[in-house]
């Protein structure tokens, strides 16, 4: 059981049960000798001390229901808001960490090529020959490559290049797509085989997932999935996100990849006919070089930090990120400089509109490729997303409660929400702005949820006082 869970329940129920009186007030009534009871010691107690105990039922309240679907929403837009605050700036993408390069095959390019109805696979081949040259750290390629294009002498181009890519190149990862399964039922996926056969490629060449969790509400992506198990040929086979594979690979190398792919294996069912779709075997953690990320997570920690934007503010280039236009690139080849992709993370991909890969954001609509960008940076650079430490938390609610409760003894409601809203500002939200660069994220939503039902409950209040002082004695 979550530490911070007990931590909640062990502090708080003792003073929940005090603050209970008031609401025994009014469901008891009082006319009933334990309701009257209840109201004298209710009244006894200073305001200040109701409305601690009023914020401490109400951030209990939160916090029991954090999983419900208003909390997450409202939690959901505050982290948005925040992300599209530091997207694109160097605040949120340290010039220290790695570089990454994004050859776009843009709507220039594919203009240029005379609007085929796949990516050219001899042109994809030089782009990729070419960050290979060039000394990338890792290649990441956004193309659906389970079937054959309509040259039959470019797919041959591309499939002697992946045929012989030797062992020493640098990673290159390629995409495993899935078949849609049957409406309405969760079976599981099957995965695509690729065009040109790859049982055969060198330890240098790896298969990823691009699968990624769309909200219903806004139909944006937030999360990721960092292993989805499906069948391929008939057998179990489980698939590491494009983010998850590309982080082993840079921390552990290809040995713990090996490693990983061990474990994958034995935990998961020997059986296509017992896969669970979206089912993580029972394995719910994996640790490799110095991280460990969590398979079982929900919530925050499934969430991406996007550091780039597919149109940043005029003027203004995103610190760490190179977008360079296939077609332009293609025209210098062979005799262009390899600085672009030297000791950086390339990932090729389309952008034109005819290619239906564009993805709406918390950051904007973006091409599916920027999305796997955005995704293997925030999870190299940020890990999990998770919250402070259950002490931080403790510290920051009650200096919050406390706060609140003095706020709304002091002064009316109107005052009281001014205040502490302006306190939320000026000091949360910076504090929030800060740790968000380094993954830690302060749930905004809990206090200006507090703060709103605090007010709500205090014009109630309010507006009782004053008809009570109407009312005619006896």
């Amino acid at each position: 059981m979550n530490l911070r869970f007990l931590v909640h329940w062990f502090l708080v129920i003792p003073v929940v049960l005090r603050g209970l009186g008031k609401l025994g007030l009014y469901l008891l009534g009082a006319s009933g000798r334990t309701g009257k009871w209840i109201g004298r010691l209710w009244l006894r107690l200073p305001h200040f001390v109701q409305n601690v105990l009023i914020g401490t039922m109400i951030a209990m309240t939160i916090h029991l229901g954090h999983g419900l679907s208003p909390v997450r929403a409202t939690e959901d837009l505050a982290m948005d808001w925040m992300n599209r605050l530091q997207v694109d700036t160097r605040w949120l993408n340290d010039s220290k960490g790695l570089g990454y390069t994004f050859l776009d095959m843009d709507q220039a390019s594919f203009d240029a090529w005379g609007e085929p109805f796949h990516v050219p696979r001899d042109q994809l081949a030089k782009l990729i020959r070419y960050a290979a040259d060039g000394g990338a750290r890792a290649i990441v390629v956004d193309v659906d490559l389970s079937r054959p294009g309509t040259d039959v002498t470019a797919d041959q181009a591309l499939s002697e290049l992946l045929g012989s890519y030797p062992s020493q190149a640098p990673d290159l990862i390629l995409l495993r797509t899935a078949k849609a399964g049957p409406r309405g039922e969760l079976a599981p996926l099957q995965w695509r085989d690729s065009f040109f056969g790859d049982q055969g490629v060198s330890d240098a060449v790896h298969f990823g997932h691009p699968r990624y969790v769309k909200d219903r509400s806004d139909l944006r992506l937030r999360r990721w999935h960092l292993i989805e198990r499906g069948c391929l040929n008939g057998q179990p086979t489980a698939l590491p996100s494009v983010q998850l594979l590309l982080d082993v690979l840079l921390r552990a190398g290809r040995e713990g990849w090996r490693d990983i792919q061990g474990r994958l294996a034995a935990t998961g069912p020997h059986d296509c006919a017992v896969v669970e779709a979206g089912h993580h075997g029972g394995l719910d953690h994996l640790n490799y070089g110095d991280r460990s990320v969590r398979l079982d997570a929900h919530g925050v920690d499934q969430r991406v930090i996007y550091s780039y934007s597919d149109a940043p503010r005029e003027g203004t280039a995103s610190p760490g990120l190179e977008r360079i236009s296939a077609a332009a690139l293609l025209k210098h080849l062979p005799g262009a400089s390899p600085e672009p992709v030297r000791g950086r993370i390339v990932v090729i991909g389309a952008s034109y509109d005819a290619s239906r890969d564009r993805h709406e954001t918390p950051v904007g609509s973006m091409p599916g490729a920027l999305v796997l960008l955005n995704a293997s940076k925030s999870l190299n650079q940020f890990g999990q997303i998770h919250g402070p430490s259950t002490r931080a938390v403790l510290l920051i609610e009650a200096s919050l409660i406390l706060l609140m409760a003095w706020f709304f003894s002091r002064f009316d409601s109107w005052w009281a929400t001014l205040l502490t809203g302006s306190l939320i500002i000026l000091i949360l939200v910076p504090v929030s702005f800060w740790w968000f660069r380094y993954g830690v994220w302060i749930d905004l939503a809990a206090p200006i949820l507090a703060m709103a039902v605090h007010q709500a409950f205090a014009n109630w209040e309010e507006s009782r006082s004053h008809t009570d002082e109407g009312r005619p004695t006896a």
